[in-house]
């Protein structure tokens, strides 16, 4: 891992996920200056109110008013309420792919906190606006996988350059596969794991490395925003619909 000793903690920690061969695929300077926004955002809060804003109206699950004395951990809850909270962290996952105003990217447990039936989320300056091209593609992408719509799905692979020039047919099959493990079982029984999701991210980074790719900030972006969302699952501990809830709040269902 690079040395970056002007990093908040926050930060820190989701950068230890990044394989340390992993820097090698990345377009340093650009996620460099990344960094150094997100960790201004962190300390001053900078942005956090104008985006809740327009977050707190992309799903009913999720609430960013604060949650109250009576508000549980969501590593207290019982199954049932385990179940219907992890069912609204993902709905609020999905659903702000659609605000192009941008994304909180810190789910983490500490964030989040279950009270009278809802989940409530405390936003940190932890949040990126990313690239159109790019938002729109993980949207596709995720329609793609759940519909499922394997032309959508290789289309939006295209268009965010993940299928770049000069990529054998069989290394395409091989991205294509890594891609799918990584968004996990199109199951309606799906249970997250972030050693899973470790392991995932780790053979990604081995085969963009091998081809020579340079990713753009926004890759890394999404993987803290994943690193976040399963870290928070797994400590739930449910088994979920997702395609469902996928689809329902992109569309499709």
């Amino acid at each position: 891992m690079k040395h970056l000793p002007f990093l908040p903690k926050d930060l820190s920690q989701l950068i230890s996920f990044v394989p340390t061969r992993g820097w090698d695929a990345v377009q340093w300077r650009p996620l460099l200056g990344e960094l150094k926004s997100l960790s201004v955002q962190l300390a001053t809060g900078r942005g956090v109110r104008a985006l809740g804003g327009s977050a707190d109206a992309l799903c009913r699950a999720v609430t960013l008013t604060p949650p109250g004395a009576d508000a549980r951990g969501i590593g207290s809850l019982n199954s049932r309420q385990r179940r219907a909270a992890g069912d609204a962290l993902l709905r609020f996952f999905f659903a702000q792919w659609r605000n192009d105003a941008g994304l909180f990217l810190d789910l983490r447990p500490s964030r989040l906190a279950w009270a009278r039936g809802r989940m409530h989320f405390t936003a940190s300056g932890l949040h990126a606006r990313l690239g159109e091209d790019f938002r729109r593609g993980m949207i596709a992408l995720y329609r793609g996988f759940y519909l499922p719509d394997d032309r959508l799905f290789d289309r939006a692979l295209r268009d965010m350059g993940f299928v770049k020039k000069g990529l054998g047919k069989s290394d395409v099959v091989k991205l294509r596969a890594l891609l799918r493990q990584h968004f996990g079982t199109a199951s309606t029984q799906q249970r997250f794991s972030i050693e899973e999701f470790r392991e995932s991210f780790d053979a990604l980074f081995d085969f963009f490395i091998e081809h020579d790719y340079r990713l753009p900030p926004d890759f890394v972006l999404v993987g803290f925003y994943l690193i976040t969302l399963y870290l928070s699952l797994d400590e739930i501990g449910a088994r979920h619909n997702v395609r469902d809830l996928c689809l329902e709040e992109l569309g499709g269902a």
